[in-house]
């Protein structure tokens, strides 16, 4: 008969328990993007909701109600609690706490890609159908109203760590697996993507809850006020944090750092593997299955990452395999008279192995026939762009501030439209995220314009050709002007369609050559214009990165002017050598007529010379003498001017040396004056 104290006891632990919806919710919403946050949460309060009231309705009759040969409860179906004894209603309260925390399991490991309507499905097949049945097996009936097969042959699962968690765990790998992992989550070269969580302190301060609901989850299965409690709340803590310690401990060896999400599913595993044998075993036990349970949970972290299962919150590796590891231990270290069973250790061993097996194999093929079939006529899964965009919006079309700002930024990547501001929510803490991204955008707009000024101005043209395949991406005005394409004729044609090499025309450009280009500096090209005229251009390019894409950048200039101006240059040049040879021939002449007509006159002058030095050697008056001496000096100075006009012609040719000879001035007047005596006088005399 169960007294009062009894009855306050485990109302008292059924609060506990509930509060780890609160945990689950936290834990989940820390480990899964902000961008579900809201999806999180009504999941969480919507599957205690359906699994209560469907408890209420079929699962506790199903699960404890006269049994039918052990398969199946089939009293107690629509229990009105007005009537029932307080016991009863006690009890009930007690057991609908733990199927909503097996129907939450399943939340955490298929976070952020499920349909809400197709976890409500989930949480209705565990909660009505697959937890009350295999419930009855493990847990079900009397010595009076019969017990489940599985309680018959001697299996044991205290505070249910294959019933309740290994339930969730099971069900959870079965919808993974018909669902898929998160987009992004395992690339196509076998990479393993981690996905980060939003919020590590909420996701630890879930996992502290989960530990408080724990004391009541394991503490209140004692179904009464009595002196196992503290040893087996001191069991699962001990439990708990071994698991805790283990996996930061591991962890920290294998990565060098101290990974921030392991101590919580390390403690998380720890408190599952306790749950099945927590009043059986010693502390010391309890530390080792702790350890063992830590360890079992990330080895099998690793074989679901192996097989690209996506679990998001490591659900199935906690609840799953910890539990079986759990119930295991309950053979391998339990204290064979608590139990009870009158097995031995090797007995015992099976039968807690068989009901793992017989566990897995009915909580995994229900679920996942059903949902196979079910997803023939329902998509189970969010399209790849709700689920970029994230269920709060595509599931629930909810919103916040942070998805608000989030909204607005992708618009801005999509459309290149730097003008949208984002909205201000003073005093908070994405207000002041905005305020000062709106400042960088204000200084990114004004920045992109000048830029865009600078080159819509530029009068060289600008191309971006793809490096993979060589097509015009984008350009500049100046560029259409070029080539005389419209700006969408232009991008998309291929660069062979506008440039040719030098060296041989109608030559496609390849990438090697281009790369040769980009290292060369300047290079000239012939171009193409849309309607087949060619024209010489300079080219420079610079290899860069757009949007993940190797571009090349060309320059080009149009350079048909400047080749005219060379031709004009060569044809002036060609006109001036033309012109300098009929100066040197001219100046040969000239030379040569020099040379003759001062041989023609050195003749005359040689005899008149020699003819006058032998006159003035005959009988002759004195002014016969003068005249002699006038007629000797004029040939004198004649033959001084033919001399100095051969000199000028050696100046000319660089061959004559200048020498400095000393005269008398009053004799060079005398002669002058002699010379020029005669003509004076016939003039004067005229």
């Amino acid at each position: 008969m169960k007294t009062l104290g009894d009855m306050q006891w485990v109302l008292a632990a059924s609060a506990l328990v509930l509060l780890m919806q609160v945990g689950f919710l936290c834990l989940e919403t820390g480990l899964t993007r902000a961008k579900n946050s809201i999806n999180v949460a009504i999941k969480n309060i919507t599957d205690f909701g359906i699994a209560f009231i469907l408890y209420w309705m079929i699962g506790f009759a199903m699960m404890f109600g006269t049994s039918y040969d052990g398969w199946i409860g089939t009293s107690g179906f629509f229990v009105d609690f007005s009537k029932a004894d307080y016991w009863q209603s006690t009890f009930f309260l007690f057991q609908a706490m733990f199927v909503a925390t097996a129907a939450t399991i399943v939340s955490g490991a298929v976070a952020e890609r499920l349909k809400f309507g197709s976890y409500i499905i989930v949480t209705a097949i565990v909660s009505g159908l697959i937890y009350p049945f295999f419930g009855h097996w493990a847990w079900g009936g009397s010595a009076e109203t019969g017990l489940g097969w599985l309680a018959s042959w001697g299996f044991v699962d205290f505070a249910g760590a294959t019933v309740v968690h290994g339930v969730g765990g099971w069900v959870a790998l079965a919808v993974l697996l018909v669902i898929g992992p998160r987009t992004g989550r395992f690339t196509e070269d076998g990479l393993v993507r981690s996905i980060p969580g939003s919020n590590i302190p909420v996701a630890i301060m879930g996992t502290l809850f989960l530990g408080i609901g724990w004391i009541g989850f394991n503490g209140g299965s004692t179904l009464g006020l009595n002196q196992d409690i503290p040893g087996i709340i001191a069991n699962t803590l001990i439990a708990g944090c071994a698991g805790l310690l283990t996996a930061l401990c591991v962890g920290w060896l294998l990565k060098g750092i101290p990974v921030v999400t392991l101590p919580i599913n390390g403690l998380l595993a720890g408190l599952v593997s306790i749950t099945a044998a927590c009043n059986v075993v010693s502390t010391v036990d309890a530390f080792i299955i702790g350890v063992i349970g830590a360890i079992v949970m990330l080895i099998c972290e690793r074989v679901l990452e192996f097989f690209r299962i996506d679990d998001a919150v490591g659900s199935v590796p906690v609840h799953m395999a910890a539990g079986a590891w759990g119930t295991l231990a309950v053979a391998l270290f339990g204290d064979l008279n608590l139990l009870g069973t009158e097995l031995n250790r090797q007995d015992q061993f099976f039968i807690q192995l068989l009901g793992i097996l017989v566990c897995g194999l009915m909580s995994f093929s229900i679920s996942y026939l059903a949902l196979k079939v079910i997803g023939c006529y329902y998509p189970l899964r969010v399209s790849e762009e709700q689920e970029r965009m994230g269920l709060n919006i595509s599931e629930h079309k909810a919103t916040t501030e942070l998805i608000d700002m989030f909204q607005v930024m992708e618009q801005q990547a999509e459309t290149q439209d730097f003008s949208t501001r984002l909205h201000v929510e003073p005093y908070t803490e994405v207000g002041q995220i905005a305020s000062h991204y709106n400042k960088v955008m204000s200084a990114l707009e004004i920045a992109t314009k000048r830029a865009e000024e600078i080159v819509r101005s530029a009068r060289d043209g600008i191309l971006i050709i793809r490096k993979s395949d060589l097509q015009i991406l984008d350009c500049n005005e100046s560029a259409v002007g070029l080539f005389g394409y419209s700006r969408q004729a232009l991008c998309g044609q291929p660069i062979s369609a506008i440039l040719e090499t030098n060296q041989l025309a109608e030559t496609t450009l390849s990438t090697a050559y281009l790369d040769k280009l980009s290292e060369q500096g300047i290079h000239q090209l012939i171009s193409k214009k849309q309607d087949g005229t060619r024209f010489p251009n300079e080219i420079s390019l610079t290899q860069s990165q757009l949007n993940g894409e190797s571009v090349y950048i060309g320059f080009l200039r149009d350079i048909s002017e400047k080749e005219h101006h060379r031709k004009e240059l060569e044809k002036h040049s060609l006109e001036l050598l033309r012109v300098n040879v009929e100066l040197e021939r001219a100046s040969q002449t000239k030379s040569e007529f020099l040379a003759n007509m001062s041989h023609e006159i050195r003749t005359p002058l040689n005899a008149i010379i020699g003819f006058s030095d032998l006159l003035a050697k005959t009988d002759l008056n004195d002014i016969q003498i003068d005249y002699m001496g006038t007629i000797s000096q004029s040939s004198d100075l004649l033959l001084g001017l033919i001399n100095d006009i051969l000199d000028f012609s050696k100046i000319e040719a660089n061959q004559k040396q200048l020498e400095t000879i000393a005269f008398d001035l009053h004799e060079l007047i005398s002669t002058v004056v002699k010379m020029v005596r005669t003509q004076f006088n016939d003039k004067h005399s005229v």
